[in-house]
């Protein structure tokens, strides 16, 4: 828990330190290109989760495209993630400071180019996940809170790094043992 603390304080300064670039965006989130719009809220959410847990959010972005919901790429990310819920937190001021020139953003730019070709296809590794969840930062930032109540009311698809991922079009939950015959999984957080 410390050692991840210090990671997200420490983050935007260490993204700054790695690069060449002073790039710090000044152009605000809703006038970014779709590409810059992905590629910043998969950092945004998952900036340390490694590759697989940024793929991950990536793969539910995309679900949720798919739903009858949402029309647009643009309309699924303004719909439901928290990096943009509050323009003044660390995570959204981290997200909007990585340089594009970063090696990070690099990876996930490369991801989203993936996504966004239609030629190409991103292999989803949360079986479909729409939701995903993390119970470790959840309990660090609301101490003796429940987690939320969708999180007991979907059905878990698959665990990667800190994220626990839902799909809410699987009608009932599944047997204890079922994430065992899933094509990726890690250890549940």
């Amino acid at each position: 828990m410390f050692v991840w603390v210090i990671w997200v304080v420490l983050f935007p300064i260490h993204v700054m330190a790695e690069s060449n670039s002073s790039f710090v965006s000044k152009v605000p989130f809703d006038k970014l290109t779709l590409k810059e719009q992905l590629t910043r809220v998969v950092l945004g959410e998952a900036s340390i989760e490694g590759l697989k847990g940024q793929q991950a959010v990536l793969n539910v972005i995309a679900n949720r495209n798919k739903s009858k919901k949402h029309k647009t790429y643009k309309e699924t990310i303004n719909d439901g993630f928290s990096v943009l819920n509050n323009k003044d937190s660390n995570e959204y001021k981290s997200m909007m400071s990585i340089p594009k020139d970063h090696k990070t953003y690099k990876q996930v730019e490369g991801m989203v180019n993936i996504l966004l070709d239609p030629k190409q296809k991103l292999k989803d590794i949360t079986n479909g996940a729409d939701h995903y969840f993390n119970p470790k930062l959840y309990k660090e930032k609301n101490k003796g809170k429940k987690p939320p109540k969708w999180t007991r009311e979907l059905t878990k698809s698959a665990w990667i790094g800190n994220h626990t991922f839902y799909n809410s079009k699987w009608s009932k939950p599944h047997e204890r043992g079922f994430l065992d015959s899933l094509s990726y999984k890690e250890k549940p957080p």
